[in-house]
């Protein structure tokens, strides 16, 4: 699958099993910092004790690509329930500083298991406002990733914002995301926040739904998610920017609710 780069910006992951690192293109900016940041805090609480700055991202859509090799099939949380799951790739609007729920099952050689990871924007990018729709944040799921949670382990991965001048020497293929494991006992995130800028976390493995069906607090009581068509042409609208904290009228797009049609890939 090709991702539109943008040049001089780069991404990177870490891993480590319990954790993960990684990265990849993005584009300049402002030098932040990180205080009290640690992969230990629970989901959503990484996000509340950062000191990078907060106004311009507060509220902010920020387009996410999720990502799984063959027929794997990912599935979105709205409304208490999981949407039917689309194959292969979702590309959606997430708000900044909650956490998402994903259903992940179809996985080969483990048809019977699903695995629920998470997924917690922690900033935003700047493309050109004609172009938001281009460079969505990749987070992939990997095959080997999803083994590990289906043996009862638990990875982090963090996706980071990676500075140009200390960038990985280019990939012969773009689309092929670049990653390096952390040693046991190293905190990931705080590894991606010394090598460049934490832009998302991603879990996988470590719980399940009741027998019953999944719970408002198993899935973060469905925080909105935003579709989004990928347009390959210069001159889409960008994504607007929503002030959750205060009221508004700022006209958003409407999120995706259950029943309602999504645009796909």
């Amino acid at each position: 699958m090709f991702r539109p780069q943008i040049p001089g910006v780069h991404f990177a992951i870490a891993v480590v099993c319990l954790g993960c690192v990684w990265h990849q293109l993005s584009l300049a900016q402002q030098p932040v910092v990180h205080n009290h940041l640690t992969d230990n805090l629970p989901s959503g609480i990484s996000r509340r004790v950062q000191r990078w700055p907060t106004e311009p991202s507060r509220g902010h859509i920020q387009p996410v690509q999720i990502t799984a090799p063959g027929r794997i099939k990912i599935g979105l949380a709205v409304d208490g329930t999981f949407l039917p799951a689309e194959t292969g790739s979702v590309s959606v609007g997430m708000l900044i500083g909650v956490v998402y729920r994903l259903q992940v099952f179809n996985i080969p050689l483990y048809e019977g298991h699903e695995v629920y990871p998470t997924v917690e924007i922690l900033n935003r990018l700047y493309p050109p406002a004609d172009e938001t729709y281009q460079f969505p944040i990749p987070v992939d799921l990997t095959l080997e990733e999803l083994e590990l949670a289906i043996g009862g382990k638990f990875v982090t991965r963090v996706i980071y914002l990676e500075p140009p001048d200390n960038a990985f020497p280019n990939q012969k293929f773009s689309d092929q995301q670049k990653y390096f494991d952390v040693r046991a006992g190293e905190d990931p995130l705080e590894i991606a926040n010394r090598l460049g800028r934490p832009m998302a976390i991603l879990r996988i493995g470590g719980r399940l739904p009741e027998p019953e069906g999944p719970s408002e607090s198993f899935l973060f009581y469905s925080p909105p998610l935003f579709p989004y068509q990928r347009l390959s042409s210069v001159g889409a609208p960008a994504l607007p920017t929503v002030n959750l904290w205060k009221n508004s009228s700022i006209n958003y797009p409407e999120p995706v609710r259950r029943g309602g049609t999504r645009e796909k890939e």
